[in-house]
């Protein structure tokens, strides 16, 4: 036990047990260090992929507006349409002798001017929301009899890829790290009911691999109205005094044309962005 006990006491070893301390101490670092390392690295290489997928997406946005833009510019979401009002105007002898009565009749006719829409065909979704809520109601009315429609169109669901072609010469180096963008167009009746939602666009958007920072897009819409009016009179020009005309056959025909073009716009100013 005495012997044991010197031993303990003794202090010919002590720089071998610091030495192994050191070298414990060196490997217990080292394994924190390369744990702390292997960890950075998969959340690097996780926020890298990350980032790829949010420019893949924020990039094919902004590409569908500019092709949005393009398209509305070359082949506008718009209608047409003539009001051609004619009124006709002329004496005849009243039943008091020397007078005069004055007669008119007004006849009005409105056509949808677009070559493209037929009657009860060929009116898309937004183009009869344009009809509908663009035109006074007196027009609506009666064109809407005329062209038989009876049903506002349906909405057809789109759905669509957005993806570089890589095949060509001219693909930039960085076109391989953008990923496939799913696109789905929703119906505009989603959005809800009132006059802002009458010509909503939404789009959602997500790359098609990991689904990373998917992209609700609304466009609110905005319709823009442009009015031209003429006048036109031929015969004689409507004395002031109905007793008094000119002549007893006094008569003329005045013809107003009103028409109204109206058009959608889904501008980048207006849209919201959110990520759901």
């Amino acid at each position: 036990m005495k012997g044991f006990y010197e031993k303990i006491k003794s202090s010919r070893g002590a720089s071998m047990i610091f030495a192994l301390l050191v070298f414990l101490l060196c490997v217990l670092v080292g394994t924190v260090a390369l744990s702390a390392a292997s960890s950075n690295v998969g959340r690097y290489t996780h926020m890298e992929t990350e980032q790829q997928q949010y420019f893949s997406v924020a990039s094919a946005l902004e590409l569908l507006q500019s092709k949005l833009d393009e398209k509305l510019e070359a082949d506008p979401v718009s209608v047409t349409v003539k009001c051609v009002e004619t009124e006709e105007w002329h004496y005849e002898p009243a039943s008091t002798e020397g007078q005069y009565e004055l007669k008119t009749e007004t006849n009005t006719v409105i056509t949808l001017v677009d070559p493209d829409l037929l009657p009860g065909e060929n009116v898309s979704y937004y183009q009869y929301q344009l009809l509908e809520n663009c035109l006074p109601a007196e027009w609506w009315t009666q064109l809407k009899d005329d062209l038989s429609l009876t049903v506002a169109p349906t909405w057809t669901d789109m759905e669509y890829t957005i993806q570089l072609d890589t095949g060509s010469g001219d693909t930039p180096s960085w076109a391989d790290s953008l990923y496939p963008v799913h696109v789905k167009v929703d119906d505009p009746a989603d959005a809800g009911t009132g006059d802002v939602q009458k010509y909503t666009l939404e789009m959602h958007l997500s790359t098609e691999k990991g689904n990373a920072y998917p992209l609700k897009v609304v466009w609110p819409g905005e319709a823009m109205t442009e009015k031209q009016t003429t006048t036109e009179t031929t015969g004689d020009v409507m004395p002031p005094d109905p007793t008094n005309p000119t002549s007893p056959d006094s008569k003329g025909t005045r013809t107003t044309t009103t028409t109204l073009t109206c058009k959608l716009r889904w501008s980048a100013e207006d849209r919201v962005v959110t990520f759901e």
